[in-house]
């Protein structure tokens, strides 16, 4: 008796569909919008910072217009000046002044390569001024787009819609959250200390580790990765 071969389902084309990624890139996108991300995940790392390789520009600018330190710390790949040799000045920061007057015409207030005191103190005072502002602009956002789910004869806009919702919740109940200006200070103090200990050898981190806490020794380990990041470079286009 011959078997009979199973029927092969023709493979079907999936069309582009408002809110429903189909890359598993677009929905860790779509994710990243519904998720509370803590201070340290929302600090972008610079591109090659860890040890011997404090090459390259990247810099970090406050945006007075942020509502959340993912908003307000802004890293951008000009501006800042390597510390190590008079080679990597030359390369990288002769231009450094250029750059962060351009960025001041955007209304970009220079921090340098790494979070300091001045630029936390700063960060925490900007998040401050804009949080009322934001409640408010989010509700709207959410009372358009609940106009839109009630009303809309599109399925697929609704779809859409109900997502967007989700997200914009999200950053609203963060947003909502009572701000600590000292404690978030302190927490931010910690993480700029961490990306200053990004630069130590291997060898002298080994023996440090014995004594760093494991929330601080993950604060160090994100800011020694060498890997360029893509999306600390998305992070920065809109402000070429």
């Amino acid at each position: 008796m011959v078997a009979t071969p199973e029927p092969v389902e023709a493979e079907v084309a999936i069309e582009p569909t408002p809110g429903a990624p189909r890359t598993a890139r677009g929905r860790k996108r779509q994710m990243r919008g519904m998720t509370t991300l803590t201070p340290l995940e929302q600090i972008r790392a610079v591109p090659n910072s860890g040890v011997g390789t404090l090459t390259g520009a990247w810099a970090y600018y406050i945006n007075p217009n942020g509502a959340t330190i993912r908003d307000a710390l802004i890293l951008y790949p000009n501006g800042g000046t390597p510390a190590n040799t008079v080679r990597n000045w030359r390369k990288y920061g002769e231009n450094a002044d250029y750059y962060r007057a351009r960025q001041a015409r955007k209304g970009l207030e220079y921090v340098g390569r790494t979070l300091d005191a001045p630029g936390v103190r700063r960060l925490v005072e900007v998040l401050q001024a804009n949080q009322e502002e934001e409640i408010l602009d989010l509700e709207d956002q959410i009372a358009e787009v609940d106009h839109d789910i009630a009303n809309s004869d599109r399925p697929e806009v609704r779809d859409n819609q109900r997502k967007r919702r989700g997200q914009l919740q999200t950053r609203l109940s963060y947003v909502r959250t009572p701000l600590d200006a000292e404690a978030l200070s302190a927490e931010l103090n910690e993480i700029a200390r961490a990306q200053r200990m990004a630069s130590i050898s291997p060898e002298a981190m080994a023996v440090f580790s014995e004594m760093l806490d494991t929330k601080f020794a993950a604060a160090v380990a994100k800011f020694q990765s060498s890997a360029p990041s893509a999306e600390a470079q998305d992070a920065s286009e809109s402000y070429r």
